[in-house]
């Protein structure tokens, strides 16, 4: 008798005036195949729903991939200067770099999935590398200042001074990645030509 039964367990008997908030039963992206987490989606779905949630949303995420980056770092870091007897500063470069390519490609996949208009697919990110490359050389520079900084001149704890200049950094990068890197819009620019017909 399972048969002439009409599936309404989601609550969902028709159409809803007014938007629906994402991840709920009715907006359509529940199902979606278990892309990412629950947990994760739900957490998301919340920081979206605030004032300015999306840009806080993107933050968050920002600041998340940035921290396995810093983890990248650190180990890094620390072969280097330990392991290998290298100086502070060529191996916070290297470091960094290697934090670099790890923390773009998370969040062109992830962070920013779905911030860029039309007009730029997101298979075609080798513009937004090289401006992201660019950005965060920027910002190894500033980083490599501020531990000689925090280490050589204020005595700090080697990766207590990496630490602090991360978070001096992070902000740097995502401002400039937000205005510059993952900017949506016709200044955006550097979509393929499409072929003529």
């Amino acid at each position: 008798m399972s048969s002439g039964r009409t599936e309404k367990q989601s609550g969902c008997d028709g159409p809803r005036p007014g938007p629906q908030r994402p991840g709920s039963p009715c907006d359509g992206t529940v199902a979606s195949g278990g892309a990412a987490p629950r947990g994760l989606a739900s957490l998301t779905g919340f920081l979206s729903a605030l004032p300015g949630g999306r840009r806080l949303r993107q933050f968050v995420g920002f600041c998340l991939v940035g921290a396995s980056g810093v983890l990248v770092d650190s180990i890094v870091l620390h072969v280097l200067v330990w392991w290998a007897g290298w100086g502070v500063g060529p191996s916070k470069i290297l470091a960094a770099e290697a934090a670099l390519l790890s923390n773009f490609f998370l969040n062109e996949t992830w962070t920013f999935r779905g911030a860029l208009s039309a007009s730029e697919p997101k298979t075609w990110f080798g513009p937004r590398l090289l401006k992201f490359q660019a950005i965060c050389s920027a910002g190894i520079v500033l980083a490599v200042l501020l531990i000689r900084l925090f280490y050589g001149r204020l005595g700090l704890q080697l990766y207590l001074a990496n630490i602090l200049a991360i978070v001096i950094v992070t902000a740097w990068n995502f401002i400039l990645n937000v205005l510059c890197t993952w900017s949506p819009g016709p200044a955006h620019g550097h979509a393929r030509p499409s072929p003529r017909p």
